[in-house]
């Protein structure tokens, strides 16, 4: 089913890459290999989306230039929708490690300055300070 058409509301052409993502979820759950991805792993995913992003948009304009069509992506077998399979996931997998690097990030953070306001409040209380 091509792309842009839907049946109950699902995107069966993206089905291919949500299962393979959930797939690789479940298989890696038990080793946690997500939360160990570093932030060098991460970021050169990121980079990879970052370079990998605006290539379509530069593809798709040229192409539209050159041929005097507009860039369909929407299914066939064309070299727009090649170009487009391989385009999203790269850019797909660059923003989830992103954004799972960016989580614990903030989670160290977050939990860092609980503590810290959690140890102020304590040191308010007038029995801490003896069993502190």
């Amino acid at each position: 089913m091509p792309v842009g058409q839907d049946i109950w509301g699902l995107q069966i052409g993206y089905f291919a890459s949500y299962t393979a993502l959930f797939a690789g979820g479940c298989a890696m759950a038990g080793s946690r290999w997500l939360e160990n991805i570093g932030p060098e792993q991460a970021n050169r995913w990121r980079l990879a989306a970052w370079i990998v992003g605006p290539l379509l948009f530069v593809y798709g304009i040229v192409l539209s230039l050159v041929q005097g069509k507009p860039f369909d992506t929407e299914g066939g077998w064309t070299l727009p929708a090649l170009a487009y399979a391989f385009w999203e996931p790269f850019v797909a997998w660059g923003i989830i490690l992103g954004m799972l690097v960016l989580k614990f990030a903030l989670a160290g953070v977050t939990g860092v300055a609980a503590s810290f306001l959690a140890a102020r409040l304590a040191l308010r209380l007038p029995e801490a300070k003896s069993i502190l």
